[in-house]
């Protein structure tokens, strides 16, 4: 395993496999990421290779993960749970998880199956590995600013009295300067949205697929995951709940 010392020095390819081979190789970065390079095909056969290097052993403290799968050909129901766990533990540490697919026919495996949704998709590595762009985060800061004022609607309605069924207006949470959208929530379904750091209540069709995911939707909101590791930070830090020492 090579340590690079540049996280935009060029990263090697893997020479092509024989068909039915896969040939995994990874390679940590300056600043903590971890880039995983899937060559050939991944099935039940082949699925060992990738999950030895999507470990929790092998992964340590990575900050974030990239598995590049560019010139993977083929991707089985074995690998595609391989990378959903890996997934899945990544984000309830905190570290983010990215794939890179360039391929349609490897892309759609994943949109057939609605993985699309489930995973950060890349169009190159170079997209991947890009640091989060400044208006994103003038825009995770508005958001947060948004959700406190939300904070404090639910606060009031509980002093009124309000039970958990009954509906009340607050803010879309997407942090675009623009909308001034109001979103009708039950205070049930507000709390569910705030157990979670990470998610906001949006209007529909408001979500930044670059940065989130939509984890709910009906016809008077979308609730929305911004993705793990440095993209949810700021959300989670300034967590209000966590703030005032409640459990999240």
């Amino acid at each position: 395993m090579t340590h690079l010392a540049l996280a935009t020095e060029p990263l090697p390819r893997i020479d092509t496999p024989n068909p039915g081979e896969l040939r995994v190789r990874s390679d940590w970065l300056a600043d903590g990421t971890y880039v995983v390079f899937v060559t050939g095909e991944v099935d039940l056969s082949t699925v060992p290779a990738l999950t030895t290097s999507l470990s929790p052993t092998t992964l340590g403290r990575a900050r974030s993960v990239v598995v590049e799968l560019s010139t993977c050909t083929f991707i089985d129901t074995s690998g595609l749970r391989a990378l959903v766990g890996a997934n899945k533990r990544l984000r309830a540490s905190g570290s983010g998880f990215a794939l890179v697919i360039s391929g349609q026919c490897l892309r759609r495996a994943f949109e057939v199956t609605d993985l699309h949704n489930v995973f950060a998709i890349h169009a190159s590595l170079a997209e991947a590995l890009a640091p989060p762009a400044e208006s994103w985060i003038d825009e995770a800061r508005r958001r947060i600013s948004i959700r406190c004022a939300n904070e404090r609607l639910e606060q009031s309605c509980l002093g009124l009295g309000a039970i958990d069924h009954e509906r009340f207006f607050f803010i879309c949470e997407c942090g675009d300067r623009a909308c001034g959208g109001l979103l009708q929530l039950s205070l049930a379904e507000y709390e569910a949205i705030r157990e979670h750091a990470a998610r906001f209540a949006i209007s529909p069709n408001h979500e930044n697929p670059e940065v989130e995911r939509v984890v709910q939707q009906n016809g008077r909101f979308a609730v929305v995951e911004t993705v793990t590791g440095l993209l949810s930070k700021p959300a989670r830090e300034t967590n209000p709940r966590w703030q005032r020492g409640e459990p999240w």
